[in-house]
C-alpha cells in the first residue's frame, strides 16, 4: 500500500488511532492544487516512458507528481 501511494504523489496512514491529522493533510492538500495532463505527439505508440521536466521559480509551493504513469492494459 505505501508503495503504491508513494508512487502516484499520496502517502498513507498506517498504525494510528487518531485520523485527524491525515484528515487535515488530506483538505488541506485537495483545497488548492493544480492538475496538468498532456498528449505526446510523438506519432508513435510504443509505450516507451518520456522524460518530462517540471520547474517552478517559487520558493513556497510543493510539486508532487508521479514517477510514471500506470500502464495500459493490453
Amino acid at each position: 500500500m505505501r508503495v503504491l501511494a508513494e508512487s502516484t504523489g499520496g502517502f498513507t496512514v498506517t498504525n494510528v488511532n487518531n485520523f485527524d491529522k491525515a484528515l487535515d493533510r488530506i483538505v488541506r492538500e485537495h483545497s488548492l492544487y493544480y492538475l496538468i495532463g498532456y498528449y505526446s505527439s510523438h506519432e508513435k505508440n510504443d509505450v516507451k516512458t518520456r522524460k518530462n521536466a517540471i520547474a517552478l521559480n517559487r520558493s513556497d509551493v510543493q510539486i508532487v507528481y508521479r514517477q510514471t504513469s500506470p500502464s495500459p492494459k493490453n
